[in-house]
């Protein structure tokens, strides 16, 4: 008797190239679905940073406006920058050495007490318009200028505060 032929085994499984070649597909969609992630965590921060800033400067804006406010205008003279002077008396902002902005007290000349209200502040001015003189005054141009933490682009912010005090 003769032994009945069994058919060839089936094959089963996949081979090394197919198994190759699905982790090479597998690996670049990864790379391209990590490449979007890195992105959009980038464009998160750069919007965080963005908006950070402005809230900061905004803050910046409003004590500079309550002060100006409570203000007792009793001269004008040119400010340096980075420091308001006698212009928001009995109240003084200025610039320290560490590139914040102090909210003091017109007494206190070196910037080294009171409270820091904002970081990384790289310009503070405080002028009056081009068409008013030291005699018309009761509008100032108030400028402040802050840097991101990142290192990006800098926001500047310039609003004109009309002070409520009266000239001496």
């Amino acid at each position: 008797m003769t032994t009945p032929r069994l058919p060839p085994p089936q094959q089963r499984g996949f081979t090394l190239i197919e198994l190759c070649l699905a982790t090479a597909m597998g690996a670049l969609l990864l790379a391209a679905l990590v490449h979007v992630a890195r992105l959009a965590t980038e464009s998160k921060a750069e919007l965080s940073g963005a908006s950070e800033q402005r809230t900061e400067a905004a803050f910046v804006m409003q004590r500079l406006r309550a002060a100006a406010d409570a203000a007792t205008v009793s001269t004008l003279y040119p400010a340096a920058d980075g420091d308001t002077g006698l212009w928001l008396a009995p109240t003084r902002f200025c610039i320290n050495q560490l590139k914040a902005l102090v909210e003091t007290t017109s007494g206190d000349t070196s910037c080294s007490q009171g409270e820091v209200i904002a970081e990384r502040v790289e310009r503070l001015t405080v002028s009056l318009p081009d068409t008013q003189s030291a005699l018309d005054a009761p509008m100032v141009l108030m400028s402040v200028s802050l840097s991101r933490a990142d290192g990006a682009d800098s926001m500047a912010l310039t609003q004109a505060i009309r002070m409520k005090g009266l000239l001496e």
